[in-house]
């Protein structure tokens, strides 16, 4: 939004440049998903891993050691995670020769399982939270 912002204020050139960086960055096949650990942090994940979950990408991660994204990314088909410089090397290399062979690089996410996390099913789940919190507390009205 910001990016979008400023290129439309300034138009030209930076309008250009921006729009050239994010044509660059949406055709990189993979999404670069790397996880800071921080203090009372663990078992947080932002929406922004369900983003990269719903771009349908293979997601590289990075993880903490104790991270439950990684789990949730290889749940969802999603990419791979790594917690070694040598398995994710091997990985890089594997996935560089596929595309020197084939042209690209396939994503077999898991659709259906994905979409449970979706912004319109999260908030399907959180309206039927409140209708029954609703019911709960409001007396019966007789008419």
């Amino acid at each position: 939004v910001v990016l979008g912002l400023v290129s439309g204020y300034f138009g030209g050139w930076v309008d250009k440049a921006i729009m050239s960086l994010t044509d660059m960055v949406m055709s990189f096949p993979y999404i670069l998903l790397v996880l800071v650990a921080a203090a009372n942090t663990h078992g947080i994940m932002t929406t922004k891993v369900f983003e990269y979950l719903a771009a349908e990408r293979p997601i590289i991660c990075v993880p903490d050691s104790r991270c439950r994204v990684a789990k949730l990314i290889e749940q969802a088909g999603a990419g791979a995670a790594f917690d070694s410089a040598d398995s994710l090397c091997q990985y890089l290399e594997h996935i560089y020769n596929e595309w020197a062979t084939t042209g690209v690089v396939k994503c077999d996410s898991k659709r259906e399982y994905i979409q449970q996390f979706s912004r319109r099913q999260e908030a399907a789940e959180f309206t039927k939270i409140l209708d029954a919190v609703v019911e709960k507390k409001l007396p019966e009205r007789g008419v």
